[in-house]
């Protein structure tokens, strides 16, 4: 729905004159798009347990990470796109989508 409407944002400028600025960033949009659901496929194929070198090779650097060390052992966040991939010891214990 938010594409729809930032698609037709970028129409009704176009109607001004700044038709190539348009698609330029509709082919950005889409870029983004496509991406998008390559990485929720990829991540939805990571099964619960993966080790954190497995999930890195998997997926390349992550956008982000955190690590964090408490007395329960060692926790470790991997954040890809909208994704944050939480590991407990070392292995994968969940993925959550924001």
């Amino acid at each position: 729905m938010v594409l729809i409407a930032i698609a037709a944002a970028l129409i009704a400028i176009s109607g001004s004159g700044c038709t190539e600025e348009v698609e330029k960033e509709l082919d950005k949009l889409e870029r983004s798009t496509t991406n998008n659901k390559a990485l929720n496929r990829k991540v939805a194929a990571i099964p619960l347990g993966t080790s954190v070198e497995s999930v890195k090779a998997k997926l390349g650097k992550p956008d982000d990470y955190q690590v964090m060390n408490s007395s329960y052992g060692k926790s470790e966040y991997l954040y890809y796109g909208q994704w944050q991939l939480t590991f407990e010891n070392g292995t994968l214990d969940s993925k959550n989508k924001y």
